[in-house]
């Protein structure tokens, strides 16, 4: 299995500050301009959320967003209305998915912002060495 939602920073997809266009992480990140964050979403949820409904593991796919879901989850939502999803599965990441599952309990949204470092940066076991990006 591969790290996301184990090494990654993680955000609040509702949050319009964290509109890829306009966030200094980008730049922190070397993060380019077409590649938005990514919504890391419960398995189950994802019909609910995107036009399509697949398992998506590793980020791998880009779904459209449904037009009614856009304005709920701008920090995710790219500029054509799509999406770079992550599903996640009570079955394989337990402590991911009990993460997210009380983030919608608390906001009504299943999904929380799954970010990455960008441009060879080396992946981290240690949030210290993470958080000198920011």
């Amino acid at each position: 299995m591969g790290s996301e939602g184990a090494r990654q920073p993680l955000d609040i997809v509702r949050s319009e500050t964290r509109r890829y266009e306009s966030d200094p992480q980008c730049e922190d990140q070397r993060r380019e301009s077409f590649r938005p964050f990514a919504p890391s979403i419960l398995e189950e949820a994802v019909s609910d959320w995107f036009e399509e409904d697949d398992a998506v593991p590793f980020m791998m796919q880009v779904f459209q967003i449904r037009v009614d879901k856009r304005a709920s989850i701008p920090a995710v939502t790219h500029v054509d209305g799509s999406g770079r999803l992550q599903t996640v599965s009570r079955g394989t990441n337990p402590r991911y998915y009990g993460l997210i599952e009380a983030f919608r309990e608390l906001s009504g949204v299943p999904m929380v912002l799954n970010t990455s470092f960008n441009e060879n940066e080396p992946e981290s076991a240690h949030p210290w060495k993470r958080s000198t990006v920011f």
